[in-house]
Order: structure tokens, then C-alpha cells, then sequence
């Protein structure tokens, strides 16, 4: 499983970060940290220590997955989020999260996988109802 670190500021009160707690809920390992409430977190990583010394907010939001920068300045989408906690599907609907898309379905059609099946277990995704 992937561990995701958001490094941002007022970070608290939004879709994004309710998309967090759902997904922390069945087991994601995601931390969001407000570095204005949470300084501490600038000496722990060195990496954001130096962009934030370069760059300030304004380089924020920052995205680490498994310690490496992914993203700056923005956040990664709610279904880049939802891919990479590389959660089950079972998982993902269990946290309440509504799947409109991804890698299995193709023009809004259940099977578009390359192996023509719903839930196809060769490409590890379960297809999404319509």
C-alpha cells in the first residue's frame, strides 16, 4: 500500500480532505499536514523543508508518495487520491466513495477492459456500475 503525504495550508474543512477521512477510515495510509499549524513537519522532511525555504506557500500544495514529490502546487484529483491508496474496490465502497470511472470501463460501459471482462481480476479493478 502507498502512503500519500499532503503538505498544504488551512487544509481542514473541504471535499478534499473529507475524501482523506473516508479513505483513512478502511485503511489508507494518507497524512495531510498543515504546515501552518504544524511547522514540525518542515524540519522532518527534508525535501519539503527545502522547497518551502525556496519557494514558500507558494510551491503549495506538495504530494509525496512513498517519500518521493509527485506534485506541486496542486492537488492530486480525487481518483489519482483514490488509484494511488491502491485500496480494494470493496474497500473504496465501503468508505462510501462513488466510482464514476476508471481503467475498466470505456465509453461509460462495463467490460471495456482489455480482457472484455466486468471485474476483471487480470487488470486488478472491478469495474464501475453505471
Amino acid at each position: 500500500m502507498n502512503t500519500i503525504q499532503i503538505y498544504d495550508i488551512n487544509n481542514k474543512n473541504d471535499d478534499f480532505q473529507m475524501l482523506i477521512d473516508k479513505l483513512k477510515s478502511v485503511g489508507a495510509q494518507i497524512y495531510r499536514y498543515d504546515l501552518k499549524s504544524n511547522t514540525d513537519e518542515l524540519s522532518k522532511n527534508f525535501k519539503i523543508k527545502r522547497l518551502w525555504d525556496a519557494y514558500g506557500e507558494t510551491i503549495l500544495p506538495i504530494t509525496m508518495i512513498n517519500g518521493e514529490i509527485v506534485k506541486l502546487e496542486e492537488n492530486l484529483s480525487y481518483e489519482q487520491v483514490i488509484r494511488q491508496s491502491e485500496l480494494s474496490m470493496k474497500k473504496i465502497m465501503q468508505a462510501g466513495i462513488e466510482i464514476k470511472n476508471n481503467s475498466c470501463c470505456s465509453n461509460n460501459k462495463c467490460g471495456g477492459c482489455a480482457h472484455k471482462k466486468a471485474g476483471c481480476g487480470s487488470c486488478q479493478k472491478q469495474c464501475c456500475k453505471h
